[in-house]
Order: C-alpha cells, then sequence, then structure tokens
C-alpha cells in the first residue's frame, strides 16, 4: 500500500498542480527504502519503490514546475516505536540517535517551501545518523 497510495493520490492531484502552474509533492519513505534490514524484506522494497517513485516523478514533472522530494526516517520517537521492549530502543539509542515526529515534521516543511526551491528528487534521510551504520561489528 506505500508506493500504491502515493500513485494513486498523485495521478488524481498532478493534473491540477500542472493546470495551477506547478507545486510541491512531499512524500515520505524510511531510510529502509535507502538500504536493507535483516527480516524486513517487503518493507524494504515498499519503502524502496516510494524512493524510486519520487525520483522518477521529479523527473517526469520538474518541466511542469512541480518538485517531488520525500522523506525518509529511521527510528522515530513515536508511541509505536517507544512501545518496543526497553533493549531494543537502547540498541537503537547506541547506534545513532532517534528522531522525533516534530523533526520529521520540519524536513518536510523545509521541502515544501520555497527555501528547498533547488530540491527536486530528494530522499532526505532524518535519521540522527542511523542509516550511516553499514552493520560491520565495531573493531
Amino acid at each position: 500500500m506505500d508506493v500504491k497510495s502515493i500513485f494513486l493520490t498523485s495521478k488524481y492531484f498532478v493534473p491540477s498542480m500542472i493546470a495551477n502552474g506547478g507545486g510541491t509533492i512531499v512524500n515520505t519513505a524510511s531510510v529502509s527504502g535507502l538500504n536493507g534490514d535483516y527480516n524486513m524484506a517487503a518493507y524494504n522494497a515498499a519503502k524502496g519503490a516510494v524512493v524510486n517513485l519520487t525520483r522518477a516523478m521529479a523527473l517526469d514533472y520538474g518541466k511542469y514546475n512541480i518538485r517531488v522530494n520525500n522523506v525518509c526516517p529511521s527510528a522515530c520517537a513515536t508511541p509505536m516505536f517507544l512501545a518496543n521492549p526497553a533493549d531494543v530502543v537502547n540498541q537503537f539509542n547506541q547506534m545513532g540517535r532517534i528522531c522525533t515526529p516534530q523533526e520529521v515534521a520540519e524536513a518536510m516543511y523545509f521541502l515544501a517551501s520555497d527555501a528547498s526551491r533547488s530540491c527536486n528528487g530528494v530522499n532526505l534521510p532524518v535519521s540522527g545518523g542511523l542509516e550511516l551504520h553499514t552493520g560491520q561489528p565495531v573493531q
């Protein structure tokens, strides 16, 4: 449903955006769409599809003054994430900084604003550095 909902929403809004002279679309995926996770192949594939749909739409609609970007959060301090066992949350804290919903919203606001007018096709990690690790153990 991840990519399908974005595709269908865009399918019906883009013609109006073209008629109005342009606009901005900000999608949401995950750092899991930029990198792989153990035991999460379907989730990674769905988020990766959003990442590449964003790029393709940016290419197709840029000529109509429509910018298409994407925010890719990592672990985020939402009630759902914080409901994980404490040792899981601590493991994420040791790998990097858990982002907040406010920080994700601020990144989305930036990409929707004129301050990002030169950004098109961007997949912006909002991750506190969690996506930087390759998984190799500390040596």
